[in-house]
C-alpha cells in the first residue's frame, strides 16, 4: 500500500467530505439544531462516548476478523 500524497488523493479528500457532510445533514435532520444550544462539557462528553464507540466497534471488528481467520 503506497502511503497518502494529496496531490493524488483528492477525491478520497473529496469522498470523506461529502460522506460527513452527508451525516451531518442527516443529524440535523433527525435532531435539529440541538447540538449547538449544548453547553460545552455536554458536547465533550458526547465526544468521549462517541470515541468509546468507536473503540468498541474496532473491538468488535478485530474478534471477529480474529475469529474468522481461526486464530483464538
Amino acid at each position: 500500500m503506497r502511503s497518502w500524497d494529496p496531490a493524488e488523493d483528492d477525491q478520497e479528500i473529496e469522498e470523506f467530505v461529502t460522506q460527513l457532510r452527508n451525516r451531518l445533514y442527516a443529524g440535523k435532520k433527525e435532531y435539529g439544531d440541538k447540538s449547538f444550544e449544548k453547553l460545552w462539557d455536554a458536547l465533550h462528553q458526547e465526544r468521549l462516548e462517541e470515541a468509546f464507540d468507536v473503540a468498541g466497534w474496532s473491538f468488535v471488528m478485530w474478534a471477529k476478523l480474529k475469529r474468522l481467520n481461526g486464530l483464538q
